[in-house]
């Protein structure tokens, strides 16, 4: 669809209720990719960078708070390059202030630099048209062309390779290394002969030192392993284990698994157990069936925390290995119930109180109800205190119910901290008159530095309000809505807290909190000579972020 006319939608309340609310569950009857809503592409700018969406993107990195969490930028940079469009790269360039970045790069003596890296990335994914962009737009940059070379293979695009073959031609000083990779390596993983044969007939000089064998092993490519084999025997080396470790690591590879096998390859002495971690059942069995290879004493306990029922019957049945109580416990932390109830009903470990324990730190619900009502072993009193951070209230509620009444202000202090309104909200109504979960001043200051929400129902539910920490709390954490709310509403929290010792305050929370930094030169009177010294730290530490660095440098000189 032409984006104009998708925007046009969009923004028609109508159609986007119509449409967009079932647009993720038609389009997973097409196909497995992921999927999202609108209103969440418009959060993830990797998302709309991938899909050519500059103006939403323009619009999201608005917010100069946004563009420092983007850490550094790549990862934005790449999903611009792999989705091709030339109007989304020009953009980023521009607002993540790339000429003044590859300046600062030049004064720090970067060796390869961040418009290097755009260049392998744009030859990996195969983009010819922004590969020549980036060479036109930054002629005199000093482009290295030795890892987009290596990289090219990765793209499938002969053209690719022969581009970079013939600068590294024109560049003859520019000599490939070890640490720049290989090119015939990824020429094998792609699985490409034909590739590989002009790379021999025209960049000869890489041969000698590339693994080509490993690479068709990870590569999953039977027929380069047979090529290698025949045309350039000297690559492969039997000595080495790395081979069949590597065809254990994916249960796809089991041709190439027995095909090395077969070679006489050396075996690493726990290869049973190596496929057994890698959920690799068929290599298992075909072990089992064709050496003396067996699993360690502790397989089953391995085999139940992955959740495979399968591998823990073929164990049973098959070897001699017998599972420990911590099969039951894995199983249990990971959420594995129909794992659980086939060791409760065919074996007689059992577990420990870890079970629940486990269950309930990741959030498990139903497992830890199925546990407590068929086992006898229980839990540890403590596990209730760390239950509110797992954000599920409906755990919260039943641990409470099962508990009877318990008593620890350690209870509430983290649902304040890392928990959600409604569990304290929850707490608050099942509180009772002895204040069994210790509301005080410092809930309210421990949910500074975590939601509003939380702050709010306390002030309108609650007679214990805060004290001045709180409005340190939501500054050192970035929450400026929460401390605008605080000093608009409790008395307790006055701007003079905060600029009491101010330069040490926001030295000690990271600068990467924009928000933090542009509310208080907003808001404070900061010592300028003071500020001078932090941005010359700040331009050591984090030469990339310069927002934070035109933040501080406008405030100086305004205040000078």
């Amino acid at each position: 669809m032409d984006k104009k006319i998708f925007t046009l939608v969009f923004n028609n309340t109508v159609l986007n209720t119509l449409i967009f609310n079932h647009v993720v569950s038609i389009s997973s009857m097409n196909n497995s990719r992921e999927h999202y809503k609108w209103d969440r592409v418009l959060n993830q700018p990797a998302v709309l960078a991938s899909h050519g969406y500059v103006d939403q993107l323009k619009e999201y990195l608005n917010d100069a708070a946004r563009t420092i969490n983007l850490n550094g930028g790549f990862p934005i940079f790449q999903s611009a390059i792999r989705g091709g469009d030339l109007k989304t790269l020009e953009f980023l360039l521009v607002r993540l202030q790339i000429e003044r970045r590859t300046a600062v790069e030049a004064t720090h003596g970067e060796e390869y630099g961040f418009l290097n890296t755009l260049l392998t990335c744009c030859s990996m994914y195969g983009k010819l048209h922004l590969i020549k962009y980036l060479l036109d737009r930054f002629p005199n940059h000093q482009w290295n062309y030795k890892r987009p070379f290596v990289s090219s293979p990765y793209s499938s695009d002969m053209e690719i390779v022969k581009f970079f073959a013939a600068k590294l031609d024109e560049y003859p000083d520019q000599l490939l290394s070890e640490k720049n990779g290989n090119v015939f390596n990824v020429a094998a993983v792609k699985g490409d002969i034909p590739m590989i044969q002009w790379l021999i007939e025209n960049r000869s000089e890489d041969l000698d030192s590339s693994d080509m064998f490993f690479s068709g092993v990870n590569g999953n490519h039977l027929h380069i392993l047979k090529y290698v084999l025949l045309e350039h025997s000297s690559l492969f080396d039997p000595t080495s284990t790395k081979y069949i470790s590597s065809s254990l690591n994916d249960p796809s590879r089991f041709e190439i698994f027995k095909f090395v096998f077969g070679l006489g390859c050396a075996c690493p002495s726990n290869i049973m157990d190596m496929a057994l971690q890698a959920n690799n059942l068929e290599a298992m069995k075909w072990l089992h069936s064709n050496t003396l290879y067996r699993c360690a004493y502790n397989s089953i306990d391995v085999a139940a925390r992955s959740g495979r029922l399968d591998i823990v019957l073929w164990l049973n049945e098959n070897c001699t290995t017998k599972p420990t109580f911590e099969a039951m416990n894995g199983a249990a932390a990971a959420g594995h119930l129909h794992i659980v109830r086939w060791l409760h009903e065919n074996r007689t470990e059992g577990c420990s109180v870890e079970a629940i324990n486990r269950a309930a730190i990741n959030g498990h619900l139903e497992t830890v109800k199925w546990l407590y009502e068929n086992r006898t072993e229980g839990y540890s009193p403590s596990v209730f205190e760390t239950v509110p951070m797992v954000r599920n209230v409906e755990l919260l509620e039943w641990f409470e119910q099962s508990m009877g009444d318990p008593q620890s202000d350690r209870i509430l202090f983290n649902a304040a901290l890392f928990g959600t309104a409604k569990s304290v909200e929850f707490l608050h109504q099942k509180n009772k008159v002895n204040n069994r979960f210790g509301f005080s001043k410092k809930i309210m200051d421990a949910a500074s530095s975590n939601s509003l929400e939380i702050v709010q129902f306390l002030h309108e539910n609650r007679t214990e309000g805060c004290t001045e920490e709180a409005s340190l709390h939501a500054f050192n954490n970035g929450k400026i809505d929460t401390l605008e709310w605080l000093l608009a509403n409790r008395t307790e929290c006055t701007i003079k807290s905060i600029e009491r010792d101010i330069i040490n305050k926001i030295e000690r929370f990271t600068p990467l909190k924009y928000s933090s930094l542009e509310w208080a030169l907003k808001n404070i009177s900061i010592p300028v000579d003071k500020l001078v010294l932090y941005l010359w730290e700040i331009k050591i530490k984090l030469p990339w972020f310069f927002e934070i660095h035109d933040l501080l440098a406008d405030y100086i000189s305004k205040n000078k």
